[in-house]
């Protein structure tokens, strides 16, 4: 292969293993909504007019991992269950203990609402935090977490005690940290009513963020959550040098003669 061609293959094959794919999601999955939940909380945000609204809810680990309920009432997506899943918006209601058809992303991207704002700092959240939820306060805590990255300043979490005390530890160690998006699936649960005002026709539920209880999935080809080593990066850097290397001496070699 001449340099010319080398060059821009090793830089494509760089930007392949090192990006996301951003596939389209996987439409018409089974989705069972767990019975897991966190403890009650008070939280208020800003509605679209600028107001604010204050709400109880209750909201938490809906997967498999710890719960009110145990772990055989976990989520699972497609038959696979879920150890983690958290919900990602205030607004749509969904019913736990119930089946729903739906889309799943790997992208950040909840296929009726589009990209979800600091997907990655919700992912870094749910690959490393989940697991040290095992209270229901402290659920509670990440879900205000995850809803704080969303809403950014247009959420505030009004309780004082444990669950905030989670919240404020959460909050502290996420910083700037941030995870491949398709480190997680994100969950578009709808049910089969038809709904004319949206223009997927079809009615919204609360959409969820989760993360799978076997990495070895059938979809783990497309949760590419580890980084691309560095060492491949030296080796395409090496390659690019040697080809430039070449191109000089071949020059050089052109000129005396």
């Amino acid at each position: 292969m001449k340099a010319k061609h080398i060059i821009p293959a090793i830089g494509l094959a760089m930007c392949v293993m090192d990006g996301v794919a951003m596939a389209a999601p996987v439409n018409s999955l089974s989705f069972n909504m767990g019975s897991n939940i966190g403890s009650n909380m008070k939280v208020k945000f800003q509605n679209a007019d600028g107001s604010w609204k204050t709400v109880t809810d209750r909201a938490g680990n809906f997967g498999s991992f710890s719960g009110s309920a145990g772990v055989t009432k976990g989520a699972t997506l497609d038959g696979l269950k879920l150890s983690f899943a958290y919900c990602i918006d205030l607004f749509h209601p969904v019913s736990r203990n119930k089946a729903y058809t739906a889309d799943a992303s790997f992208d950040g991207v909840i296929s009726d609402r589009g990209e979800i704002n600091n997907a990655g700092k919700v992912a870094w959240l749910m690959t490393n935090q989940a697991s040290t939820a095992t209270t229901l306060n402290q659920q509670s805590g990440l879900q205000a977490a995850i809803w704080k990255q969303i809403y950014e300043n247009k959420f505030e979490l009004l309780d004082t005690g444990a669950i905030k005390t989670a919240y404020d530890g959460y909050m502290a160690v996420l910083g700037n940290n941030t995870a491949r998006v398709n480190s997680v699936v994100w969950i578009d649960p709808h049910s089969g009513k038809i709904d004319s005002n949206n223009p997927l026709g079809k009615t919204s539920n609360q959409d969820i963020v989760a993360v799978f209880e076997d990495s070895n999935n059938k979809y783990s080809g497309k949760m590419m959550a580890t980084p691309i080593p560095s060492a491949l990066w030296l080796f395409g850097s090496a390659m690019v040098g040697l080809v430039g290397l070449g191109k000089r001496k071949a020059q050089k070699n052109a000129v005396a003669m």
